[in-house]
């Protein structure tokens, strides 16, 4: 049997008394209880829902939903950083990499031209500053709706892989030489094309993530936050 709106109401205001930290999970586990009731019901016609509900609960344990969540939970984001990484991979094909290149040659004829690693190290910074201001802009603000997402956790995941390529350049050797100067230019150059394809995995997953989040709360019929 197909449950209605009232029942998936049921069901979901159930899960909101267990409380949840992200939006995210809760719509997954959510959708696990539906499918979980939608099978009690109709296997045993005469069943109520309050005891389906019950007895799909039950199914989670002597801990409830706790052991479920945290399974979910590492689920989740498995599958987030595996979305990350697939769509970093695929910002590798041979079509983007003049614009890498020419990114990288820019920021290698700056620091040569103008003699100064510090000149291009400004530049990439800025730039970087400007991806996280829109980062927060485009995520924070036009889906502040969706607040308490798993996914959020992920924007500190790329602040440490930026700051990798960042390391490299403090402890780049002798800075005051021409030579140095050109491989500061590049390795900025990398950095920036490294953090502005961060940047696009970052927005690519969190729409991404978005999407599937639409599509749980049509099919249940839910509010956001509800």
């Amino acid at each position: 049997m197909k449950l209605n709106k009232e029942q998936l109401q049921q069901i979901n205001a159930f899960i909101n008394k267990r409380g949840f930290t992200y939006y995210d999970l809760k719509l997954e586990i959510l959708d696990h209880m539906a499918c979980k009731v939608e099978e009690l019901m109709t296997a045993d016609d005469k069943i109520s829902l309050d005891h389906a509900i019950s007895m799909a609960h039950g199914e989670f344990g002597v801990h409830g939903f706790s052991v479920f969540e945290d399974a979910m939970k590492s689920s989740l984001q498995k599958r987030y950083y595996k979305l990350f990484f697939t769509t970093f991979l695929s910002y590798l094909k041979p079509v983007y990499l003049p614009i890498y290149a020419g990114t990288i040659y820019l920021m290698h004829w700056l620091a040569v031209r103008f003699n100064s690693a510090e000149l291009v190290l400004d530049i990439a910074w800025g730039m970087v500053f400007v991806l996280f201001l829109a980062y927060l802009l485009t995520n924070y603000l036009r889906e502040r709706r969706f607040k308490g997402m798993l996914t959020n956790q992920m924007g500190g995941f790329a602040a440490v892989m930026i700051n990798i390529p960042l390391q490299l350049f403090i402890y780049l050797p002798g800075k005051d030489s021409d030579l140095s100067q050109g491989t500061a230019g590049i390795l900025m150059g990398a950095f920036l094309v490294f953090s502005i394809i961060t940047y696009l995995c970052l927005q690519h997953m969190k729409n991404t993530v978005l999407d599937a989040c639409r599509k749980l709360e049509e099919q249940y019929r839910l509010t956001v936050g509800s």
